[in-house]
């Protein structure tokens, strides 16, 4: 019995945890994205010169 019961808990945290981490990294990219944006926006005119 308690080895049915172990068999199936990793594969339904397994499954959880999958789920969780794709919502985590799309939720993520965006927000590194919005960072990444709202950083250009303020820096655009200050690397514009460094960068040329």
């Amino acid at each position: 019995m308690q080895h049915r019961i172990w068999d199936e808990v990793p594969h339904q945290m397994h499954a959880t945890m999958t789920l969780r981490l794709r919502e985590c990294n799309v939720y993520g990219i965006k927000l590194v994205q919005n960072i990444i944006r709202e950083l250009l926006q303020h820096c655009h005119p200050i690397l514009l010169p460094t960068l040329h």
